[in-house]
């Protein structure tokens, strides 16, 4: 649980799904988006009070937004770089909005004021209208009758625009989506370190009443914030790592997705779908600091509403709180009903999990609306009792459970990567036992999990209704200064010395998210094998024989079964602000390939794949390849792919290569016939090509625009890989 200092961030709710169904979001005060909207402005810099209903703008000039210049949409130039514009605007309000939200187009900086008092603050630039949750005591004004908006916004440089509106998202009807099912968990995978996760069969049928929760962080968002990576800070100067600021936030490691700000759109929607392949059910926000952190839940929201209104299936929502967020929350989320239909819901009702610190309890009214179980870390202890109500979210190695009817049944049990840099407890310790780190603060088996194992075989001996999992994607935490002697990662941490209490490097820190460095994505294929020995896999029919005909069109594959499915609505696109000075660019989402099958017969192996849209040309670089394992053996080939059709393209013909020496290496072995038609694609392989003979089992994946950088982390960072990730369809040949 980071002990982190609370940074007076209020940031910019980046809700670009804006037309996303299942809102009851009314216009309080239009934008200029769709008709023009009349403003007063002045280019100069007015005299005091001019944010004030009573100020006097008869002076100011007249215009309709957006004002700007350079960009798209403008209506009313204003061209001053550097320069400053003020706006003002009355308007009349019937009644008091539930929830508003200043609806702003901005280039750059802007603040917003209602009747003189600020209402919300943006940094930067966005291309888009976005959404900003409007302070409390702006809140408080908008009451029945005339309002003033006041906006300015000042321009550094490049383009510039602004408008702004009031939108009220009032209450959020439940609504019931079909959810398609992906058959994640038919999916076949192996790790960089060699590990199958593993598949279903009779053995892994599904097993009722097990429900996983994982601890999902959401303070990575300081906008402008400073990049502090220890792990580089370590490896250039072991000896005396150059840290940032006391206080300042400081990253253990590079995520796979860069140093991102936590309302990133394109890394949540991506976070949502790997903890859904995984088969994860709910995600847990970190709210135990009083922070609440609306500026990333909401965005979150809203990303996941969208998921869910293509059919795509995501996990749900809780909050862990303490000091006293049970109240924000209770207030500003569950009590507008926003989002009901993403509420994790604890046998009948909402989950809260809950820290009190010293006498605090919860609110009448708040402890009846929510299912409340206690929870910290360690047990046995003061606040864990007979355990009755309890759930830990870490705990010493073997973990006691929490219960609720019956002792004797478990209802909660927490599963950790590892524990605080400050107990030295890491990803390598057993039952509490840390071995001797080496020079950067790491052990040799910081990559294989030795205390997730460890944990995981406990939960698995005790097998509660619900496991706990810490947790996903922590990534910084606070520096602070050692107050007494004690201990940090491995090794004696004297008074004054730097000190970080829960993340430190690779080896002390508890995220499952892929990494840049040593661990990669090893921790989540580890923690995909335990969800699947914990719930059970379901088993994947062999696929039905059929002899195709090129020639004879798309319709023959109609009774082919099974149908592999991919998400909806999932390559890859992103334009968002990183800590520091970068920005995240990745346009390389292109054909969205949505479902997969596999057929065959004497001769030849037929692969078909269609994709939501009619797809592009296949003079397309990096277009539609087919990557296959036709030796059922992952240690040959690259990633434990033989062969790769589709580099080479032409118009009637594609060549398939056979890998060579296990890298990202390929010779030509032949040329294969396909057929394109709108969105669906099929080609014939002959079987004495990829060497596949009578009955046996060829894993495959589709992917289109990847950058082949012969990496495994190009599945997930661009274009469109079908099944995601390192994940393949397994297609089982018989005889």
């Amino acid at each position: 649980m980071a002990l982190r200092s609370k940074w007076g961030f209020f940031a910019v709710l980046t809700l670009l799904l804006r037309s996303g169904a299942g809102y009851a979001q009314g216009e309080v005060l239009a934008t200029s988006e769709v008709r023009p909207q009349s403003w007063r402005y002045v280019t100069r810099v007015p005299p005091g009070g001019w944010q004030q209903p009573r100020f006097d703008d008869g002076g100011w000039q007249v215009g309709s937004a957006p004002f700007g210049a350079n960009m798209a949409g403008v209506r009313t130039p204003w061209a001053d770089t550097p320069g400053d514009i003020y706006l003002r605007r009355s308007f009349t309000l019937r009644k008091t909005p539930a929830l508003p939200f200043v609806e702003l187009l901005h280039d750059d900086e802007a603040e917003v004021y209602v009747d003189g008092v600020l209402a919300a603050h943006a940094n930067s630039a966005t291309t888009t209208y976005d959404l900003l949750l409007v302070t409390p005591e702006a809140r408080a004004l908008l009451t029945p009758g005339v309002h003033t908006l006041a906006v300015h916004c000042h321009q550094i440089s490049g383009g510039q625009i602004i408008d702004a509106g009031i939108t009220d998202f009032g209450a959020s009807p439940a609504r019931q989506t079909p959810t398609r099912d992906t058959f994640s968990d038919t999916w076949v995978a192996h790790d960089g370190l060699g590990r199958s996760v593993i598949a279903g069969g009779p053995e892994g049928a599904l097993h009722p009443n097990r429900t996983v929760g994982v601890f999902y962080f959401i303070a990575n968002h300081v906008p402008n914030g400073t990049v502090y990576d220890i792990t580089k800070l370590i490896a250039a100067n072991p000896g005396d790592p150059q840290y940032g600021p006391v206080g300042a936030p400081e990253w253990w490691s590079r995520p796979w997705f860069g140093y991102y700000q936590s309302n990133d759109e394109a890394v949540i929607r991506k976070h949502l779908q790997m903890l859904a392949d995984a088969g994860v059910d709910v995600i847990v926000f970190d709210n135990t600091n009083g922070p609440t952190y609306p500026d990333v839940y909401l965005p979150l929201c809203r990303v996941m509403e969208k998921m869910r209104s293509e059919g795509n299936p995501t996990p749900k929502i809780a909050f862990f709180a303490g000091h006293g967020a049970w109240n924000t929350l209770y207030r500003d989320f569950y009590g507008a009903n926003l989002f009901p239909d993403l509420w994790f819901r604890w046998k009948g009702k909402p989950l809260l999990m809950a820290h009190f610190d010293g006498p605090e309890k919860l609110p009448t009214d708040v402890a009846s609306f929510f299912n409340v179980r206690e929870s910290w870390a360690w047990t046995p202890g003061g606040w864990f009792g007979d355990g009755k109500d309890k759930w830990p979210w870490l705990d010493n190695y073997p973990q006691n459970y929490g219960w609720h009817e019956d002792p004797k049944r478990p209802e909660e049990v927490a599963v950790e990567t590892a524990q605080h840099a400050t107990t030295s407890i890491g990803r390598s310790s057993l039952a509490q036992r840390e071995p001797p780190v080496d020079s950067l603060r790491l052990t040799p088996q910081t990559a294989v999990g030795l205390c997730f194992a460890q944990q995981i075989e406990r939960a698995l001996k005790i097998d509660p209704e619900f496991v706990f999992v810490t947790g996903w994607n922590e990534w910084t935490a606070g520096r602070f200064t050692q107050e007494g002697n004690g201990v940090l990662a491995g090794r004696p941490n004297p008074v004054g010395a730097p000190v970080f209490v829960d993340e430190y490097n690779e080896e002390f820190s508890r995220d499952i998210e892929p990494e840049q460095g040593r661990l990669q994505d090893d921790y989540y294929y580890q923690f995909v094998d335990f969800v699947r020995r914990y719930k059970g896999a379901r088993s994947v029919a062999p696929v039905t024989l059929k002899r195709i005909s090129l020639a004879a069109g798309f319709a023959q594959w109609a009774d082919v079964g099974p149908e592999f499915r991919d998400d909806i609505g999932d390559p890859i696109h992103r334009n968002s602000p990183g800590w520091g000075r970068e920005t995240y660019v990745n346009q390389t989402g292109r054909n969205d390939i949505v479902a997969a099958k596999v057929t065959a017969d004497r001769d030849n192996v037929y692969f078909y794949v269609r994709t939501q849209d009619k797809m592009t040309p296949p003079t397309d670089p990096n277009w539609m390849l087919l990557y296959l394992n036709t030796d059922s053996n992952d240690k040959t080939g690259w990633l434990g792919y033989d062969f790769v059709v589709n580099r080479k393209v032409g118009k009637k013909t594609a060549t398939i290569e056979a890998n060579v020496g296990g890298k990202y290496a390929w010779r030509p072995v032949g040329e294969v016939k396909y057929v394109l038609r709108g969105k669906e694609l099929m080609l014939a392989i002959p079987r004495a090509l990829i060497g596949v003979r009578g009955a046996g089992a060829i894993d495959l994946k589709w992917a289109d625009n990847i950058q082949q950088t012969g990496e495994a982390s190009d599945f997930t960072l661009n274009g469109d890989a079908a099944p995601n990730d390192r994940f393949n369809y397994r297609a089982r040949l018989t005889k």
